[in-house]
């Protein structure tokens, strides 16, 4: 039978920040009410020649830092705009792992003996990575200005143990003592102030992580930090950037993954020690694989999941699923089969007050990914990607089956449909429409150069109106305050 190898320790786990542009993280509301803007600007001002060691720079990045919070965001702002992400090792070890798990599968032991063999080869390659892994200094990072996922824990790790350090002894005191008594400090301190600083290892839903999937091994560091007797975490892998198509490394700060709650980190990164999750309750392999892949703007956007906690849905040929956010959050999906993008008629998302619904019809059996991205309104920038679910369909819907095409207006006054939520429209009989349109003043039913209007009671217009075959009927609302009529959503009439 074929071996299931461990993963190197290498950082396969490399930013869960790939797909759609986001616009700096200065134009997004901040995880915590804590106005970083000074120190941040202080590490970014910070000179070149300051990096000759780890003394000389954090003495120059904390010295404005009024408490321990600030010296660790003065660290992790210089670190993420400072020290780029070494993809080109990234992405060669990648191929070899990728190349190591084809001839996984083609590989079949017909003895006891031939599995241990290959048991014991593939724990000498983990052991030789992690050897590897402890030959990183933060010292050769400073130097290189590069490193993968292990070289920012280790330096993040070292600096952050210098600052605390320095923030008692002061510098005299700092350089009097090395070796053993600078680690009693250090110690003497985090039980003083009740700051710590740790790495972590283990596996993160990184470059590449498929929906659902299972994993063995490591393949990612982070760091865990206590502040005020809280448990937090610090990512500056994955808060410095990510690499774009051409596999090059692009610098984009990522305010989220510093200070990250537990309760929010574990979906996607998962320690090798179940204590290292710092929840009074951990959370297994299997369950972590079963958690929803959810990304940054989720949280930054203070949303919740609905009815579909977990990250595979398993549906005959349709799916309702819902999820709750604040009235500026603007939500968009694509449905996507192996490398495709599905017509965007298969998908339908609209709010109710907190909550959305997303209904999605699928053409054919199989698997497709469910992606969905969200936008703060009158934001400027692209959506932002925040969450993934693998669906698995046991049939498949029948012909002409989907939404009305939806307008970004709909989007941006919160509009709701009660009928026909049918994107394909049966001709020759009255169809009733009935929607919710907040704002408006006049809502019509367009059909060609003929306009039905709706009555309207409130926020809410309904009536019927006969439709002719092979026609597109467009549904178009004038705002209070407006001369023109804005497209709200579009149906597809079909032949007799």
């Amino acid at each position: 039978m074929g071996i299931k190898q461990a993963l190197p320790v290498f950082c396969l786990a490399l930013f869960c920040l790939t797909g759609l542009s986001s616009s700096p993280a200065t134009a997004e509301p901040e995880h915590e009410d804590y106005d970083y803007s000074m120190i941040d600007q202080h590490a970014l001002n910070a000179p070149e020649d300051i990096k000759s060691s780890v003394e000389t720079l954090v003495e120059y990045l904390i010295k404005p830092a009024r408490n321990d919070r600030e010296r660790l965001r003065a660290i992790f702002r210089w670190i993420t705009h400072n020290i780029a992400y070494d993809t080109e090792g990234f992405f060669a070890e990648l191929t070899e792992a990728e190349a190591a798990r084809e001839e996984e599968v083609e590989t079949v032991t017909e003895t006891p003996e031939e599995e241990q063999e290959l048991q014991t080869e593939a724990a000498t390659s983990e052991s030789q990575a992690s050897q590897i892994s402890e030959a990183i200094t933060p010292e050769l990072v400073l130097q290189k200005g590069t490193a993968d996922c292990d070289g920012y824990a280790v330096l993040t790790e070292a600096l952050l143990s210098e600052a605390l350090l320095g923030s008692v002894l002061g510098p005299t005191g700092a350089e009097a003592k090395t070796g053993a008594e600078a680690q009693a400090g250090v110690e003497g301190l985090a039980s003083a102030l009740g700051t710590k600083i740790f790495s972590v290892k283990g596996f993160a839903k990184g470059y590449g992580y498929k929906v659902g999937r299972d994993f063995e091994g490591t393949n990612h560091a982070w760091n865990a930090v206590q502040l005020d007797g809280e448990w937090h975490f610090l990512d500056c892998t994955w808060g410095a950037g990510r690499p774009n198509e051409q596999n090059v490394f692009i610098r984009e700060f990522e305010d989220y993954y510093f200070l990250t709650p537990p309760e929010e980190l574990v979906y996607t990164h998962f320690p090798d020690y179940p204590s290292q999750q710092h929840l009074e309750t951990p959370v297994s392999k299997e369950g972590f694989v079963k958690l929803a892949y959810l990304w940054p703007a989720f949280f930054k956007y203070e949303m919740r999941l609905g009815n579909h906690p977990e990250s595979i849905i398993q549906t005959d040929s349709t799916v309702y699923l819902t999820l709750y956010a604040r009235d500026s959050v603007l939500l968009m999906a694509d449905l996507i089969k192996g490398q495709q993008l599905l017509d965007e008629s298969y998908v339908f998302i609209q709010k109710d007050t907190t909550r959305y619904d997303i209904h999605a019809v699928f053409p054919l059996t199989g698997e497709y990914l469910l992606r969905l991205y969200a936008k703060l309104k009158g934001r400027e920038g692209s959506y932002k990607e925040i969450l993934n679910y693998l669906v698995k369909t046991s049939a498949r819907a029948s012909q002409n089956s989907g939404f009305p095409l939806i307008y970004e207006q709909f989007r941006l006054q919160q509009g709701f449909v009660y009928s026909p939520l049918e994107g394909f429209l049966s001709p020759g009989q009255p169809q009733q429409f009935r929607l919710k349109v907040p704002g408006a003043r006049d809502v019509a039913v367009v059909i060609g150069e003929e306009w039905h209007h709706l009555e309207a009671q409130g926020d809410l217009f309904q009536g019927e109106v006969t439709l002719e075959p092979g026609v597109v009927a467009g549904v178009y609302a004038r705002l209070h305050g407006k001369m023109t009529y804005e497209a709200l959503l579009e149906y597809t009439v079909l032949e007799n």
